[in-house]
C-alpha cells in the first residue's frame, strides 16, 4: 500500500570495470543519474538496493593505499551532491544462502565477501541502522520492511509482525 519506485545498481559489473576505481566511477554515475531522474520527476518514496554506502562498506575492506584515498574523496562528492535517504535498512542472511543468492543472479561471491559484510556490520552498528534478516519467510521479511517504512514516513505503524526482528545483531 505504500507508492514506492525500485532502483538497484546495474548488475552485472561491465568488464571494463574491474579494477576498485573504475567501479567506484561506473557505481557513482549510476547513483549521479538516478538522482537527477528523481529530482525531475519529484519522486517522494524510493527503495534502493545499495546507495553510496556500498562504496564505503568496499572502501573499508582495501589496504591503506592512494586507491582507498581517491574512493574516499569520490565518497565525499557524492555525499555532498546526493540525497540522504530518510531510512536505511540492512538486509542480511547467512552466508551459505547469500551464496546461493549470487549463484541464482549469475553473481561470484567476492573475493572478500567476509570482510565486506563485517564492514556493512561495522557501518549499520555504528549508523544505527536497523537489520532485517531475510532468511525468514518472505511474508515476514516484507511485513518488517514495509512497518520500518511506515514508522520513518509517519504512515501509522502497525504492530510488528511476530518473528520480526527490529534490532539485532546482523551474525
Amino acid at each position: 500500500g505504500i507508492a514506492a519506485d525500485g532502483w538497484h545498481h546495474p548488475v552485472p559489473v561491465p568488464a571494463d570495470t574491474r579494477s576498485a576505481w573504475a567501479a567506484a566511477l561506473f557505481y557513482a554515475a549510476a547513483r549521479a543519474r538516478m538522482a537527477a531522474a528523481l529530482s525531475r520527476d519529484g519522486r517522494e518514496v524510493l527503495v534502493v538496493d545499495r546507495w553510496w554506502y556500498s562504496t564505503d562498506a568496499y572502501v573499508e575492506t582495501l589496504p591503506q593505499e592512494p586507491t582507498r584515498w581517491a574512493l574516499v574523496k569520490l565518497m565525499r562528492a557524492e555525499l555532498a551532491v546526493l540525497p540522504e535517504p530518510s531510512l536505511v535498512v540492512l538486509l542480511t542472511a547467512p552466508p551459505a544462502l547469500l551464496d546461493a543468492r549470487l549463484a541464482r543472479r549469475g553473481e561470484l561471491r567476492p573475493k572478500n565477501a567476509d570482510a565486506l559484510r563485517a564492514s556493512y556490520d561495522s557501518i549499520a552498528s555504528a549508523l544505527d541502522w536497523p537489520v532485517v534478516h531475510t532468511d525468514r519467510a518472505r511474508d515476514v521479511v516484507t511485513a518488517e520492511l514495509v512497518a520500518l517504512v511506515r514508522e520513518r514516513l509517519v504512515l501509522g505503524t502497525p504492530a510488528p509482525t511476530p518473528g520480526c526482528c527490529w534490532r539485532t545483531s546482523s551474525r
